[in-house]
């Protein structure tokens, strides 16, 4: 470990004030020096989830939190101030490490939206996303006396204002932790691992197919991506659409991902008279993955739910098929038997928490 007081006595006829500007701004360069050591973990898609990765001897987990679960531009419109939290804890009993110092680093489309530093001293951290259609982002929290930083707490987290979480989709998030335990014990660059996580917007897309000459609304939430290239084929009584994907195996292996599509249709048509559906990714049948909630006697309600290990399997029959340059998912939902499995209550999340173990690139 490398301890920023340790250089201190050296540094005879300094204050002590400047003594302690001088360990932190010393702490700040080992922080933004190390950028360069950096452990991998990952996940995907999720509204919470919890990452570990092995730090020297220690199992350190990363807990993070969307509240709440379900965020749409539709009630991000209506002035929702989704909160985000951050807890670094010992996986191997739960408990939660004081005195972390994180990097956190928000992109969209590869485009950084933040990259700042925060601490607290007793380990927990939230954001409250303010979203606005602005270039630059603002925070709003109080700094560390000692390290020049942004602090919060869960009771009064950091306010973070800009164009965060504006549309729908994906927000990569990467945090590196940089000190546990102590505020003056640097971690070694080798045990600075980087998390990186994928916390999902949901995208309302609002769509019209004609049956009979009938208009018929079409609702779509996408909590993964957007989508596009919607169209609806009459003769064959099938809605398509695609959305952005990467079906690289070896990524899919090491990343918790959880992909949810929710559609929603009137039942007084020929589409839906069945209030049964079946559905394809990519031509492979995914109807397993599909559940219907039908407790509106107006409205079907059908969720497409496609977990880790269906992903996983759908990416090797593409891979088998010869379709591994595939760059999206080519959603396809038409009329079924009565085969599809009912929902009791209605859908209240998009994802659940998977705990995962530390990749590598």
């Amino acid at each position: 470990m490398i301890k920023a007081v340790d250089l201190v006595p050296t540094l005879a006829g300094i204050t002590s004030i400047s003594i302690v500007n001088i360990a932190a701004a010393f702490i700040l360069f080992l922080l933004a020096s190390s950028s360069l050591y950096i452990l991998p973990a990952y996940s995907d898609g999720l509204f919470q989830d919890q990452i570990s990765a092995s730090v020297g001897e220690r199992k350190v987990g990363l807990f993070l939190k969307m509240t709440p679960p379900v965020i749409t531009t539709e009630t991000l419109k209506k002035g929702q101030k989704p909160t985000i939290e951050f807890r670094v804890f010992n996986a191997n009993n739960n408990g939660t490490y004081f005195h972390v110092t994180y990097q956190i680093i928000i992109q969209k489309d590869k485009e950084t939206l933040l990259n700042q530093w925060f601490h607290h001293h007793y380990g927990d951290l939230k954001l409250e996303i303010i979203p606005r259609n602005s270039t630059t982002t603002k925070i709003f929290a109080q700094k560390d006396a000692i390290f020049d930083i942004y602090t919060g707490t869960l009771d009064t987290p950091v306010l973070v204002e800009g164009p965060i979480f504006l549309d729908g989709g994906l927000y990569h998030f990467k945090v590196k932790i940089a000190t546990l335990d102590e505020d003056t014990q640097v971690l070694p660059d080798n045990q600075q691992t980087l998390y990186q996580d994928s916390l999902s917007v949901g995208e309302i897309e609002n769509k019209t197919i004609t049956i009979r000459d009938k208009p018929i609304p079409v609702d779509i939430i996408s909590y993964y991506d957007k989508i596009n290239n919607f169209r609806f084929d009459n003769k064959s009584m099938q809605i398509q659409f695609d959305m952005p994907f990467n079906w690289d195996v070896n990524r899919l292996n090491k990343t918790n991902i959880f992909v949810h599509q929710e559609i929603s249709i009137p039942t007084s048509n020929d589409f839906s008279s069945n209030r049964s559906y079946t559905a394809a990714a990519n031509g492979i049948d995914i109807s397993k993955s599909v559940m219907l909630d039908n407790s509106n006697p107006k409205k079907d309600v059908i969720h497409i739910m496609l977990s880790k290990n269906q992903i996983i399997q759908v990416a090797n029959e593409l891979a088998k098929s010869l379709q591994t340059n595939a760059d999206l998912i080519r959603f396809v939902l038409k009329p079924g038997n009565n085969g599809s499995s009912n929902m009791q209550n209605p859908m209240m999340s998009h994802a659940s928490t998977v705990p995962m173990s530390l990749g590598s690139d």
